[in-house]
């Protein structure tokens, strides 16, 4: 997104994961080239989840995180944890702007659940936090899910 002029930023709850986000960013402005051009960027920040830890990273940082200040929130793989899935919606609706879009690929894994149960109790907890969603499945004869057959079993919430 970045690289196509957004305002982009990359996060995680884990703080020991947070030194990779500032590896991948750093490794975006080496790239230089359309962020110069398309006006671009890319910043990292710490985002535990849930309605109140998304409050105090937007008071944090208000510049950053702006409370309902995203059009767009892409996640891939971070529906699988059932004890999160839950707060993982109350930050997605804490920050999507009104008329924003949430897209979130999720392969086929869950922990302690099946990926069906995931799917459902994600679901459950958009439309409770009054979000309409969506779902495409890759088609098994598209060609982008076919390399090594690893994708076809993918999920995209919208």
């Amino acid at each position: 997104a970045a690289h196509l002029g957004a305002r982009a930023v990359i996060t995680d709850g884990d703080e020991a994961e947070v030194p990779a986000l500032y590896a991948n960013a750093s490794l975006f402005a080496e790239a230089g080239g359309s962020r110069a051009v398309l006006g671009g960027s890319l910043d990292v920040a710490t985002l535990a989840w849930g309605s109140e830890a998304a409050a105090e990273a937007a008071d944090a940082a208000p510049g950053l995180l702006p409370r309902r200040g995203f059009d767009l929130i892409i996640g891939s793989d971070i529906v699988y944890m059932p004890a999160c899935i839950p707060a993982l919606a109350e930050t997605i609706v804490f920050f999507l702007a009104d008329g924003g879009q949430a897209m979130i690929a999720n392969t086929a894994v869950a922990t302690n659940t099946s990926q069906a149960e995931a799917r459902a109790l994600f679901f459950e907890s958009l439309q409770a936090a009054g979000l309409s969603v969506g779902v495409q499945t890759p088609s098994e004869h598209h060609g982008a899910f076919q390399e090594g057959g690893c994708w076809t079993s993918t999920d995209y919430f919208l």
